[in-house]
């Protein structure tokens, strides 16, 4: 059964979470996402996708509609609906679904056609259910025997962790308040759906995690008018039946009866929450947790209340005080050795005898390329299916890396909703300034005021566009920190971007070598001169940041003396090490070797000469101090 997907380019995000849905339900769903394909090739392939299509999803936003390609897509839909009811009347062939609130009057022809408002509650499963009726009158197929999920090669890997989730919800003891962070492209809108489906039809899934059926709703803020955001009583009616207001306030405690009388437990499912304000947050919470108390003052033995959140951060949620406590899951990349598993059973589907040498070799290639994100996964894995397991040394390339990645950057790592969450009055000035902000920052692993106060110094394009927004620094800082692509949680009085995510950006903004080795060289100048300014453990914190700008700039350039000009950079700067009220330059060396030992990035870099990671920490523990009186 295969379905045309049509969306319009900001709704991309949309459209992938849509179309998983559907590939999850055995649906055949084309959609059009290769920009280098274009022209005729663009043309003859919407014709003869069109054509061949049993249906077709117009994802109606405001830009869905004031795009030219769209227009023509949703026009020729129409002649093959038209066609298609000469031969029967009853015919449908195009379905309307909403991605995001659109003005009436520029709907055109479509407001000829019932809608399907995905922010309301249950709004992919009325997609499912619609055309369900139409192409499943008599049910949907057995499911196949893998619960992989058809075109989610890159998920199947959260297996074990969404087995570990549905088991932790189904215990009576177990953690009901749950947050999952993660940033974007780690697959949370994928796990959200599933646990909602694990839950309310535990063998839908085929994971044994008992036969316990719930009931609950899955609301997804990225679909949600900003209005539904701002309200945290609109958002809880959307989570949970009953509803009404007393006194301006939601009836909670109608909510709460009506899960008791359901007699089965309930499970509320909150996609996006970074898109929430810090006060919508913390009002919802309370709201929750009080139903939460409810629910538990009935004594009903069958019935609890859950509450299942994700984010690409914690901000609001984390320390409000009402219970139950909140437990946060953090979401990472799959290890290399996912990517090698996925990379073979690729070579058993397409019937290639490989070595397992080789398929390492490429997998770590793949991995490098991807940082272990499953949307990049799919699409580095399906490169290599489409290029024939041939000349695949070009995974290390830049230009591959641009092709394949580039569009998920630009898309989706420095997209406004990754960028300015929840939206800013001017966010679309605001995203090109943090571009600026994120391009200057990327080859540091941690950064404070002060690097942002040294870029604007330093480079012109960077002041002139901040200038131009018309920010001081203290605006520059908090839109930077508010970014949805920080490391969470961190209580540090430094900032740090999601590694993963910071090696991508950086591989993305400088394109070669050279253009890196003078990013590390920069940054290393300037982090030994932020030092002169530290005291106490941040001296130890700097001391092991300028060592791994120095191992990696010696890693571009002179990695034959990667060992020795280490060794002695190391010398030097724990030898500059200076006595504290607290500590002494030796536990501040000790620190710093603590600090190296629990680096795995640092540990990775330096892998290609043996035993030299232990060697620095050694080597660090055992320097001497300066003479006394010495400069």
């Amino acid at each position: 059964m295969l379905l045309f997907l049509s969306y319009s380019h900001e709704d991309t995000d949309v459209a992938m979470m849509l179309a998983r849905r559907l590939r999850e339900e055995q649906y055949d769903v084309f959609f059009f996402q290769d920009p280098k394909v274009q022209g005729n090739q663009f043309i003859r392939m919407i014709e003869s996708k069109l054509t061949a299509a049993d249906g077709f999803l117009a994802l109606a936003s405001p830009s869905y509609f004031r795009s030219g390609w769209c227009e023509q897509e949703r026009n020729l839909a129409m002649q093959r609906e038209n066609d298609l009811r000469q031969r029967d009347s009853a015919a449908r062939f195009i379905y309307v679904v909403q991605a995001r609130v659109v003005p009436l009057q520029e709907t055109g022809f479509l407001r000829n056609y019932a809608w399907i408002n995905l922010a309301a509650a249950g709004g992919l499963d009325a997609v499912v259910d619609a055309l369900d009726a139409t192409y499943r009158p008599n049910g949907r197929p057995t499911p196949p025997a893998a619960p992989v999920p058809a075109g989610a090669q890159g998920f199947r890997n959260r297996q074990d962790e969404l087995e570990k989730l549905l088991r932790g919800v189904n215990n009576a003891s177990g953690p009901h308040f749950l947050l999952i962070v993660a940033t974007p492209a780690l697959g949370k809108s994928w796990l959200l759906g599933r646990v909602l489906r694990g839950l309310t039809d535990p063998q839908a899934i085929g994971l044994p995690i008992g036969e316990v059926r719930w009931t609950g709703r899955l609301v997804d803020l990225r679909h949600a008018p900003p209005a539904t955001r701002a309200d945290a009583g609109l958002l809880l009616s959307q989570l949970l039946p009953g509803g009404g207001r007393v006194g301006g306030d939601p009836d909670l405690l109608a909510m709460a009866q009506a899960v008791i009388r359901g007699d089965r437990p309930y499970v509320c499912v909150l996609d996006s929450v970074e898109l929430l304000d810090r006060a919508t947050a913390q009002r919802l919470r309370r709201y929750l947790s009080e139903i939460h108390r409810m629910v538990q003052d009935s004594g009903h033995r069958d019935v609890r209340l859950a509450v299942v959140l994700a984010g690409r951060g914690a901000d609001g949620w984390q320390g409000v005080t009402p219970n139950p406590r909140l437990s946060v899951v953090l979401l990472t990349q799959f290890a290399d050795v996912v990517v090698t598993q996925a990379l073979t059973e690729l070579a058993d589907r397409t019937h290639r005898d490989k070595p397992s040498w080789e398929i390492r070799k490429h997998a770590q290639a793949i991995h490098r390329a991807t940082e272990g994100l499953p949307a990049l996964l799919v699409g580095y894995l399906d490169w290599v299916r489409r290029e024939q397991w041939l000349r695949l040394e070009r995974l290390d390339s830049q230009v591959v890396f641009e092709e394949l990645a580039g569009e998920y950057i630009e898309r989706g790592l420095l997209a406004a909703d990754s960028l300015v969450p929840g939206g800013t009055a001017d966010h679309a000035a605001d995203v090109a300034v943090l571009r600026h902000a994120l391009r200057v920052l990327v080859p540091y692993r941690l950064f404070t005021r002060s690097h942002l106060y040294h870029h604007l110094d330093h480079d012109p394009a960077f002041r002139a566009a901040v200038e131009g927004r018309g920010w001081r620094i203290g605006d520059l800082w908090a839109a930077v920190t508010r970014a949805a692509l920080l490391s969470e949680p961190l209580h540090e009085p430094w900032q740090k971007l999601h590694a993963a995510v910071r090696r991508l950006l950086f591989r993305f903004h400088y394109r070669d070598a050279v253009a890196r080795a003078d990013a590390h060289r920069e940054a290393r100048k300037f982090v030994e001169s932020w030092m002169d300014h530290q005291s106490g453990t941040e001296q130890a914190v700097g001391t092991v940041e300028c060592l791994w700008h120095e191992a990696s700039l010696l890693h571009l350039e002179r990695p034959q003396e990667l060992e020795v000009k280490l060794t002695a950079a190391a010398r030097q700067l724990c030898g500059a090490l200076r006595p504290s009220p607290a500590y002494t330059p030796a536990e501040l060396r000790v620190s710093v070797a603590r600090l190296i030992g629990d680096d795995d990035e640092f540990q990775q870099l330096l892998r290609g000469v043996p035993g030299l990671f232990q060697r620095l920490i050694d080597l660090v523990e055992t320097v001497d101090d300066p003479p006394e009186g010495s400069p």
